[in-house]
């Protein structure tokens, strides 16, 4: 349909040229306004929320207007792929690392209350972005919750659906692999020196998904991901984490 073209082109535009074009041309002035005013990142996490549900919301409009199923977006039960050796190492790895992301976000949770230092290695760009006081440590919590539900349901739901839909003869090592290079991308705005790491991030989420068979798992790894994050600023000096 007419619609499910439309939708994929202004999903490409908006998330690899507008959001770059942003993120480049805008991105400085953002910066310097979140560090001189505590209001200005409320201000940004409360845009960023709004954002990432408004393109959710648009996504399951497509579900009432067209073929487009929730299933086809991995909202479903999980069930491990062949091999299954794979697939079980595969959850085995997310479920440690999730149990490790839950540590960190307590351990340095008891640091910031007990105001202890840790020695962590954080971009300017990204350090611009996280949260100092505790009201915006409450939005930030928000903003991880959105981006986890929001970015997965995009990325590795629409978008890997999309370019198999569309691209029948796209292998699926490609489509994991422009799917990561858009998420990248997406996230210009943490710097440019961050676009191949979050895309390898974005890779590993794809290869999660394909061997659960459901987006839903990846979507509390990528929240317990950022959410982690929230007293880094509060508890950093400068170097290389702490052993």
């Amino acid at each position: 349909m007419l619609i499910e073209y439309i939708f994929f082109a202004a999903f490409l535009i908006y998330f690899i040229i507008l959001q770059s074009i942003w993120a480049v041309s805008k991105y400085k002035k953002v910066r310097a306004e979140l560090n001189q005013n505590t209001r200005g990142k409320l201000k940004f996490y409360r845009e960023t929320i709004f954002a990432s549900w408004v393109a959710v919301f648009l996504l399951f409009g497509m579900i009432m207007l067209t073929p487009l199923s929730s299933r086809d977006l991995g909202l479903n039960q999980i069930v491990l792929h062949s091999p299954k050796w794979l697939s079980y190492t595969v959850t085995a790895i997310m479920s440690i690392y999730s149990a490790y992301l839950i540590y960190q976000t307590i351990a340095l949770r008891i640091c910031a209350v007990n105001q202890r230092k840790v020695k962590l290695k954080l971009s300017d760009d990204v350090a611009a972005i996280l949260p100092d006081s505790k009201n915006e440590k409450i939005l930030y919590f928000f903003v991880a919750l959105s981006a986890g539900f929001s970015e997965e349901i995009l990325f590795r739901g629409y978008l890997m659906y999309a370019l198999g839909e569309f691209f029948p003869g796209l292998h699926l090592w490609i489509i994991l692999l422009i799917t990561a290079g858009i998420f990248g991308i997406a996230h210009l705005y943490q710097g440019k020196s961050n676009i191949i790491a979050t895309g390898f991030i974005g890779l590993v989420y794809g290869m999660i998904y394909l061997a659960v068979g459901s987006i839903i798992p990846v979507m509390v790894l990528h929240f317990l991901q950022d959410v982690s994050a929230v007293d880094f600023k509060t508890v950093r000096t400068t170097g290389n984490l702490a052993a």
